[in-house]
């Protein structure tokens, strides 16, 4: 299975909370792959992978790919969970950070795609404005870094051109993955 590096790290924070909507809309059939990687960096199945974790398996572990584990750092590896952080104040990664990082290793389809709209469209307007992000996920969680993830949100639909609202169409274009970017493969624990 593949472990994205940095290119989930480049996305702005609200596309991050648009990529963990979808996550929720996923079947367990839709991320079972994915579910195995976590579980295999979750070395204490507590749920979270922290980074002393990561660099245990990504550093030390047999079960990796041989050719990456020779080139990966510290900093590589530091790197890695860095991306996977919604922010920069967590110490681990949760499952739902993780499966929004790993969106580009599952099948989503247009039903993920229209329950995750709808779910931040909750009043059918036919679009989504920053407040619908804010309300989703709680404002007392964000509410430190609303300006800033206003700014985040005013970038975002810049690149759709369409002032402050976001439609479904320009919704997919936003949460489709980056393009590729180099990965490390994490073999089994056997």
């Amino acid at each position: 299975m593949i472990l994205q590096r940095q290119q989930y790290y480049s996305i702005s924070i609200c596309r991050k909370l648009l990529c963990e909507v979808i996550g929720f809309t996923l079947l367990p059939a839709q991320i079972t792959e994915l579910r195995k990687e976590f579980e295999k960096l979750d070395v204490e199945q507590s749920g979270e992978i922290s980074l002393e974790n990561l660099k245990i398996v990504l550093l030390r572990n047999e079960g990796i790919n041989e050719s990456f584990r020779d080139r990966m750092t510290d900093e590589e590896v530091e790197d890695i969970f860095n991306s996977l952080r919604l922010h920069k104040a967590d110490t681990t990664v949760h499952w739902h950070h993780f499966l929004a990082a790993g969106l580009s290793e599952c099948v989503v389809d247009e039903t993920n795609h229209r329950l995750a709209f709808d779910k931040l469209d909750h009043e059918k307007k036919g679009y989504i404005i920053f407040e619908d992000i804010v309300d989703l996920t709680g404002a007392d969680s964000l509410k430190r870094r609303i300006p800033s993830l206003r700014q985040e949100w005013v970038e975002s639909v810049d690149l759709c051109r369409l002032g402050s609202k976001i439609y479904y169409d320009d919704f997919v274009t936003l949460v489709a993955p980056p393009p590729s970017s180099p990965s490390v493969l994490v073999g089994s624990r056997d």
